[in-house]
């Protein structure tokens, strides 16, 4: 239904958008208090574009093939865009305060309105949904796993990470966060 050059197209935004958040927002300023990452940002490192790549080879061999209704291709190449924009809007939201290390900042406040007034990880969201989407969006089951489940397991693990030391660092005002926000789904999760 997609085109393969399509589908590449779509391949190049996700990974372009993903280098770009990891070169700009490394963390590496000065302003670092405090660094817990347990090498889980190698995990996501490797198994995030690990997915995409290997979804994409897997694509272009054309095994895996299934026939999908066009209302859930173009569901997916709508979740495609829904997840990079909520995504980007998380990273612009919290400015200079973004990272890609699990780190507490000089001055570190907890953003708790805009995209992060309902879901405590929405960059998280953002590129799960983008993921999920170009799974649909490719019509392919294997396509699909591989781009549900890396992602998702790195998440995950860097969500408890990160919840660990936000909580040992606002204590109560995080636990109140947490009461009234989901991890990745509003209301739900």
């Amino acid at each position: 239904m997609l085109s393969g050059i399509f589908i590449l197209f779509l391949v190049f935004i996700i990974a372009f958008s993903g280098v770009f958040i990891n070169l700009t927002k490394k963390g590496g300023h000065s302003g670092v208090v405090l660094v817990r990452d347990s090498r889980s940002l190698l995990l996501f490192r490797l198994l995030v574009p690990g997915a995409l790549a290997t979804s994409v080879l897997v694509y272009f061999s054309g095994r895996a093939h299934i026939f999908l209704p066009a209302f859930a291709v173009y569901g997916g190449l709508m979740l495609v865009f829904a997840g990079l924009a909520l995504r980007w809007a998380a990273v612009l939201s919290l400015g200079s305060a973004f990272t890609v290390q699990i780190a507490i900042l000089t001055n570190h406040s907890l953003k708790t309105d805009g995209v992060y007034k309902y879901i405590r990880h929405p960059s998280y969201t953002g590129l799960l949904l983008y993921y999920l989407g170009l799974g649909l969006a490719m019509q392919n089951w294997l396509c699909l796993l591989l781009l549900v489940a890396g992602p998702l397991i790195a998440v995950l693990n860097r969500i408890r990470l990160e919840e660990n030391i936000l909580r040992g660092h606002f204590g109560e005002a995080y636990s109140d966060y947490v009461s009234r926000t989901g991890k990745l789904i509003p209301f739900i999760y």
